[in-house]
């Protein structure tokens, strides 16, 4: 007896392990104006059959969509009238030649102490296809059109190969929402025939949300998360993967760039600060942030990194216009902010500063200014050319490389610790 019992357990949780459900097991519904009571209950018998049906070709309702039937003293549900339930759908819709629909019917389930627990709704399915006339002249069509491909023991005497049972077949369809015991709200989803469909919402007794996200035939669609009671964030998935998961010792919780006044704050200053670099190849980004408020959900410490290029270790000649004509000019780029350049033999190289003046046709203006001068009187204009890797006179020339071009990168990081609004710069 003892070996019976224990194969009995073993076997349903192994069915009922496939199929993801939350709620009741049984639920309630009324007819005859209310005066009586009907219930629903969760059907292993069923579930079984539609697993194993050969003639069902939609995996999604053999292996996910958890099956309920209508209590045995209700003969199946043949006792209910037109005003009992409600048609949303064509009667004429079906699954694979079989399941089809005929009606959905609003049920619910309650609390010991009276409080509804549970509302939603079921749509009935028939199983078969011989439930109207012309019904297994559509079975006999697919079944043609599959007779090769079916195994001849489902095959039965009128050719139409269906092993599903002529029974109903119910399946949570539309919106449910089920409460806590002192009626708080624990959980919205929705389903479609049987599988979650739509949005799905679930909540603690505290009102925290425990875990949202959109699910399109039982698959996580988008952005989904789960939190923990105390609100820091547990999980977050896109479609599917897991992109971060914390421990609940982390806090770790969404933040939002728009709603942090610190970080606004911040990001301007390092926006300002980078916007004052020649030549930068990459746009500014937020490294890091730290030292969470948790209550505000704010970071008061944050961390962004640039980077730019710079003209290292070689020299350019080329011609350049003056006031009385044209001449040879030479320059070296010493850093990103210094370069010396040659105009006369007799003088030498002479040593001054770049400092950048916009993005023209050419490339990007730098001009050139000697270390002692007063005045803009000498100054002279060159353009960095990123595309061409070459440099421009002011007067348009293209310079010759004398030496191999050496480009490098170097990188900036801005730190800053801020509150209330206001940042310092470490």
């Amino acid at each position: 007896m003892k070996k019976v019992i224990l194969l009995i357990i073993i076997s349903t949780t192994f069915v009922f392990g496939q199929f993801e459900d939350i709620g009741s097991s049984e639920y309630n519904f009324s007819y005859k104006d209310g005066k009586k009571i009907g219930s629903i209950i969760k059907s292993l018998e069923y579930q079984k059959q539609l697993s194993n049906s050969s003639w069902i070709e939609s995996s999604s309702y053999k292996k996910n969509a958890p099956v309920y039937q209508f209590d045995r003293e209700l003969k199946q549900g043949k006792v209910l009238k037109e005003k009992d339930y409600h048609v949303k759908k064509d009667e004429y819709d079906h699954i694979d030649g079989s399941l089809w629909y005929e009606y959905h019917l609003n049920v619910y389930s309650k609390y010991p102490n009276g409080q509804i627990k549970e509302e939603g709704s079921f749509e009935k399915r028939y199983g078969g296809d011989k439930k109207l006339g012309f019904r297994p002249v559509l079975g006999a069509i697919k079944a043609s059109m599959d007779i090769l491909l079916l195994p001849m023991d489902i095959v039965d005497g009128d050719g139409l190969g269906h092993d599903l049972d002529e029974k109903d077949y119910l399946f949570k369809d539309g919106q449910w929402t089920e409460w806590f015991e002192d009626g708080s709200l624990k959980f919205k989803v929705n389903y479609k025939g049987g599988l979650r469909d739509g949005q799905w919402d679930e909540y603690y007794k505290n009102g925290q949300k425990k875990y949202g996200g959109v699910f399109k035939g039982n698959t996580k669609k988008g952005k989904h998360a789960e939190w923990y009671a105390s609100g820091w964030i547990k999980e977050y998935s896109v479609d599917g993967v897991v992109k971060r998961s914390h421990k609940e010792s982390e806090q770790a919780f969404f933040w939002n760039a728009k709603n942090d006044k610190n970080y606004q704050a911040a990001y301007a200053l390092a926006k300002a600060s980078y916007s004052e670099i020649s030549n930068p190849s990459k746009e500014l980004e937020l490294e890091s942030k730290s030292n969470p408020v948790s209550s505000e959900r704010i970071y008061e410490t944050f961390a962004f990194t640039g980077e730019y290029e710079s003209y290292a270790n070689s020299w350019y000649v080329g011609q350049f216009i003056t006031g009385w004509g044209s001449a040879t000019v030479a320059i070296s780029i010493n850093s990103r902010y210094s370069a010396s350049v040659f105009l006369d033999s007799s003088i030498g190289w002479m040593n001054g500063s770049l400092s950048y003046d916009g993005s023209y046709n050419l490339g990007d203006k730098y001009v050139w200014r000697h270390k002692n001068a007063t005045n803009n009187q000498d100054d002279i204009i060159f353009y960095f050319n990123d595309s061409e890797r070459a440099i421009y006179t002011g007067g348009g020339y293209r310079m010759s490389r004398q030496t191999s071009r050496s480009i490098n990168a170097y990188e900036v990081e801005y730190i800053f610790n801020c509150k209330d609004g206001k940042c310092t710069k470490d």
